[in-house]
C-alpha cells in the first residue's frame, strides 16, 4: 500500500474542525507562516484573550504558591484538584473550561483566589491579577 496515495478530503466549505476542546474554521485565512489559531463561540471563556489570561496567571500563581509553601512540584497536584473539583474528566485537557459559558469565569477565579488564601493560611480576597 502506497502511503502518499492516500488522500484527506477537506471539510466542507463553512464547517469547522474539532481539534481537542478547540474549534477552527479552515475556510478564515491565515497569514503564511503564522502560528494556528483556535476559535471559540462568542459567549465563551475561550473567547476572551484576558480572561483566558486572568485564569491561566491565576493558576500559575496558586501553583507557585503552594511550591514554595510545600517544596515541590505542585502544578500537576493544583491542575488535579482544579479538574476534580470542576468535574473535568481525567482525559480532557483543564483548558476544557475555555468552552464553557463566560459566566462561570467569576465561579472559577473565585475557586483559585479560595485556594490561593488557603494555602497561604489567611482569608480569600483582593489578588493581583483579578
Amino acid at each position: 500500500m502506497n502511503v502518499h496515495a492516500i488522500s484527506c478530503a477537506a471539510p466542507a466549505a463553512g464547517r469547522a474542525i474539532g481539534v481537542g476542546s478547540e474549534t477552527m474554521n479552515p475556510a478564515m485565512p491565515m497569514a503564511a507562516g503564522a502560528p494556528a489559531a483556535s476559535y471559540y463561540p462568542p459567549g465563551t471563556i475561550g473567547a476572551d484573550p484576558a480572561l483566558r489570561q486572568r485564569i491561566e496567571t491565576a493558576l500559575a500563581e496558586l501553583g507557585r504558591a503552594r511550591e514554595e509553601r510545600f517544596g515541590y512540584a505542585a502544578y500537576r497536584a493544583v491542575i488535579a484538584g482544579f479538574k476534580r473539583d470542576f468535574s473535568i474528566a481525567s482525559y480532557l485537557p483543564w483548558t476544557a473550561i475555555w468552552d464553557w459559558p463566560v459566566g462561570r469565569a467569576d465561579e472559577i477565579l473565585n475557586y483559585l483566589e479560595g485556594r490561593y488564601a488557603e494555602t497561604l493560611g489567611r482569608p480569600a480576597g483582593g489578588m493581583a491579577w483579578r
